[in-house]
């Protein structure tokens, strides 16, 4: 609320512009105005009245920031610096029978969240810091105004249109005013002291929150690289694994090699040897007798049929489910595709 007071001095006739004015002051200077008296009491009680109505609002403001200041508070106080995972102890002072300090802890007492304090803490005790460096501005600046109204009272103390008792009341009511003032900004003092100082230890608590979780994440990041590291080892020694099994798999790759090549070699003779000694082919001379000759049998055109026979056997269905593999693999591909 604003007070503009023009006075005429060739009238004594004095004007008052009040902006945004409390519904209390309003009731309250409609009253003093439509009663009987002189012009310069009417001045002087306005003032008086606009002052106690600005006055009643900052006990309620100073309580309130007080509210706010302590919720903050409470948290720094209680917060573990570094949660550790376990539960802060709290513990209760008393004095015993004979006088001692006696060291109790509370077992059922309700902690607040070790993760609770936040940088928006910090935040909002810098916002009620600069709150309360305007209060005790204007606190200051409104106490500069009350000496003024008072010396204007005391001054009306010359002329003789100014009633004793309207004066000696807003005298006093001035004294009083003052003194609440004070009292409001001496607690606006001690509430701004309170909040710079827990401000710099929650910023102490968040900068050494900060530093473990950095260390934190660093060991993170250490443990990760040697994981990482025994990974690759690992990879190097399956690889070099799969390079001895790679060569041991080409040298018995040579030798099935040399095998088959073999027994391609001797594959003629070991069928003629085969037929010879079965009783396709005989000899149609004696044993003892030379000149003897080979006969083939009556039933030597078994042999060929069935080699055939079981040849064909073998290959075709070889060859039909090879097709019906590629085939089908030709089908999902193009399933894929589309």
């Amino acid at each position: 609320m604003a007070v503009y007071h023009g006075k005429n001095t060739k009238t004594d006739e004095s004007r008052l512009i009040l902006i945004q004015p409390s519904k209390s002051s309003q009731d309250r200077l409609k009253q003093i105005i439509r009663a009987p008296g002189v012009l310069e009491d009417c001045v002087i009680l306005a003032h008086v009245v606009i002052l106690e109505a600005a006055e009643s609002d900052w006990e309620p403001y100073l309580r309130y920031s007080k509210q706010q200041f302590n919720r903050i508070a409470n948290a720094a106080q209680t917060s573990q610096v570094i949660n550790t995972g376990k539960k802060p102890k709290t513990f209760r002072y008393s004095a015993d029978s004979h006088g001692n300090l006696v060291k109790e802890e509370i077992k059922d007492a309700i902690m607040e969240d070790t993760n609770s304090l936040c940088f928006k803490d910090s935040q909002r005790l810098e916002f009620l810091y600069e709150q309360l460096s305007r209060c005790s501005a204007i606190i200051q600046n409104s106490i500069d105004i009350a000496t003024g109204c008072l010396a204007f009272c005391e001054a009306l103390r010359d002329t003789t249109t100014t009633a004793a008792e309207v004066r000696e009341a807003s005298s006093n009511k001035l004294h009083l005013y003052i003194r609440r003032m004070k009292m409001h900004a001496q607690a606006a003092e001690l509430l701004t002291k309170q909040v710079e100082k827990t401000a710099q230890v929650i910023s102490q608590i968040l900068h050494i929150r900060n530093e473990a979780e950095a260390l934190r994440n660093t060991t993170t990041m250490r443990d990760m690289l040697k994981l990482l590291t025994d990974l690759g080892n690992s990879a190097k020694n399956e690889s070099e694994s799969l390079r001895v099994i790679s060569e041991q798999s080409a040298r018995d790759s040579r030798f099935t090699t040399v095998l088959s090549f073999t027994a391609i070699l001797y594959l003629p003779a070991s069928l003629v040897a085969t037929i010879f000694s079965s009783n396709l082919v005989r000899s149609s001379g004696d044993e003892d007798t030379a000149g003897g000759r080979f006969v083939v049998a009556a039933q030597f055109w078994l042999f060929p049929v069935l080699a055939v026979a079981l040849t064909l056997v073998t290959l075709v269905p070889t060859i039909v489910a090879l097709r019906m593999i590629q085939a089908r693999g030709f089908k999902l591909r193009g399933i894929k595709e589309d």
